[in-house]
């Protein structure tokens, strides 16, 4: 996936340049999501959905059980994605601000391997097929899907976990602390 100008001015994984519409202000970007899960405690999900409005071309983020449609990413900021998805990612990233040499937690700062509970985790991520109706993973060859984590020694995923609710699940974790280089 990849922006017509290589991320240069149109387009990012968040609100910091332009290239995605809000249209319902009530969940922007970037924002916090409410109730957090705690390890050893409960637990909160969120659904989040992307896709292609087959009129305009644009790709719709859609959350919540309500369906609520957030906003839109044009079609006219993509290159390949403007017709089509070649590769679909989902995760997430550490960051802090200024000169600082360690990392945060990723999830819950648990370890993938803790599982349920104590990890972070997604859940029943389904891919649609352009040759099926609906949604449904048994249509997508599996070899088409991975996990992976960089910087291996501050954050790990798992493979595929059998959750409830079928699809591909994975855990997803770790600590932080100083990640000199990705493995």
């Amino acid at each position: 996936m990849e922006q017509k100008d290589g991320y240069q001015r149109t387009g990012c994984y968040n609100t910091i340049c332009p290239g995605f519409v809000q249209i319902d202000p009530s969940t922007p970007l970037g924002t916090v999501l409410e109730p957090i899960s705690v390890a050893f405690g409960p637990q909160y999900e969120i659904g989040i959905e992307v896709y292609q409005d087959k009129v305009t071309g644009n790709w719709w983020l859609v959350v919540g059980s309500q369906r609520q449609m957030v906003g839109y990413w044009p079609k006219s900021i993509f290159t390949s994605l403007s017709s089509f998805a070649d590769k679909i990612v989902w995760g997430g990233a550490g960051h802090m601000k200024g000169k600082v040499h360690s990392y945060p937690d990723i999830g819950s700062g648990r370890w993938p391997e803790d599982g349920y509970g104590k990890a972070g985790y997604f859940r029943q991520i389904q891919l649609r097929s352009l040759k099926t109706k609906g949604f449904g993973y048994d249509d997508v060859d599996g070899s088409m899907i991975d996990v992976f984590s960089d910087y291996l020694n501050c954050y790990k995923t798992s493979g595929f976990v059998n959750l409830t609710g079928g699809g591909y699940s994975f855990f997803y974790g770790g600590g932080g602390g100083i990640c000199p280089t990705m493995n």
